[in-house]
């Protein structure tokens, strides 16, 4: 947009561009879960987070757009629904384990977090204290646990509590103990190392594509239950070529010990995204019929302005 001309960045400028950003989104097939302004540009110069009092002829904003495929969207909002329950806010998984494991360090200098969950795993990528990249890739614990059932010729319930155990030397069969097979801790590795370095793979592809496999100063952030695995650290490490560490709830005072754990970073995140969330909303338009009572015509107005 154009700036007044002589005078600097005001408030109503900046709600201005986020504004005429909104107007442009285009989210066809998909829920729109986030929209996030990344920064502002005073004359096509470098990005500033906050542009109020810079002198300039004009001011462009950077936005970040999350969306989800609608169907898929419903098929959550179906199963929260089922609970009695109703949808308040919505938030990828990668990004709110980002606001609770990440340091302020890591959020501004570049960092990913890649939170490995049962069926996926999520991507967010930060840089300049907000987030830059979002993706997921449908590979997780479960293919793991999967893969163990196979090679092993084992039910599920039991190859997952090979996996966790991680070093488990016997295999308890189903019916009862009389049925015991003896397995090497070498080829329980040989079964889980190729799924485990196939993830990584796939994540380092993303990041490739957009950008920040190769950055410098970047960090990667492991979490998620499936992040737990022995070992994960350091073959995210060779795969990615980066500094990997876990990361574990830590932006939340006073919670329980028991809860400083990848699997609760999701969770946890959800908590501080709900506290301090100030995303402006897409608002889809509403279609008011040439007959529609004026009384009613008034209130969609009013509601529109104030949403």
């Amino acid at each position: 947009i154009s700036i007044h001309m002589n005078g600097p960045v005001v408030e109503d400028d900046v709600k201005k561009v986020t504004d005429k950003g909104l107007m442009k989104v285009n989210v066809e097939g998909n829920e729109p879960i986030h929209f996030l302004t990344m920064g502002y540009h005073v004359d096509n110069g470098e990005e500033v987070k906050n542009p109020i009092s810079i002198y300039g002829d004009t001011l462009s904003v950077d936005i970040l757009l999350g969306l989800y495929p609608r169907p898929m969207y419903k098929n959550l909002a179906t199963v929260v629904e089922s609970s009695h329950l109703e949808v308040e806010m919505k938030a990828f998984s990668a990004y709110a384990s980002g606001l609770s494991c990440l340091v302020d360090d890591e959020k501004e200098l570049g960092a990913t977090i890649i939170d490995i969950g049962g069926g996926t795993t999520s991507i967010a990528t930060f840089k300049n204290g907000h987030p830059v990249y979002f993706s997921s890739i449908p590979v997780g614990g479960i293919n793991v646990t999967n893969d163990i059932a196979l090679g092993l010729t084992t039910s599920f319930n039991y190859a997952e509590e090979v996996k966790n155990r991680h070093g488990c030397a016997f295999l308890i069969g189903e019916e009862d103990d009389s049925n015991i097979k003896q397995i090497y801790r070498s080829d329980l590795i040989n079964i889980i190392s190729p799924r485990i370095e196939e993830i990584f793979e796939l994540v380092g592809r993303k990041l490739d594509e957009a950008g920040y496999k190769n950055t410098a100063s970047h960090r990667v952030v492991l979490t998620g239950g499936a992040s737990q695995l022995p070992g994960m650290r350091e073959v995210a490490s060779m795969v990615l070529d980066k500094q990997v560490r876990i990361g574990r709830p830590r932006n939340i005072e006073n919670i329980p010990q028991v809860l400083h754990n990848p699997t609760f970073s999701t969770a946890l995140g959800l908590l501080l995204f709900a506290v301090n969330n100030s995303e402006r909303k897409i608002v889809k338009k509403v279609n008011v019929s040439s007959n529609a009572d004026g009384l009613f015509t008034k209130i969609l107005e009013l509601f529109k302005k104030t949403c």
